[in-house]
């Protein structure tokens, strides 16, 4: 393994990506039982809005995403 290998597996058990998690997902009860969506929909939506919620973060020495 070479070093720049060795020092992104240092820094992931380091824990190093927990500075870019974010606090809670988004709340969508109330938007769904208004909407009178079915469970599949309801699933559907929550990863639909916590993926766009996300912040994508890549380190400069990152090549695979």
């Amino acid at each position: 393994m070479n070093e720049r290998l060795e020092g992104l597996r240092a820094r992931t058990r380091e824990g190093h990506f927990r500075q870019y998690r974010q606090c809670g997902g988004p709340d969508l009860v109330a938007e769904c039982d208004h909407e009178q969506l079915s469970w599949p929909r309801r699933m559907a939506r929550l990863t639909r809005r916590m993926c766009e919620a996300e912040i994508v973060v890549i380190e400069p020495d990152e090549r695979i995403v």
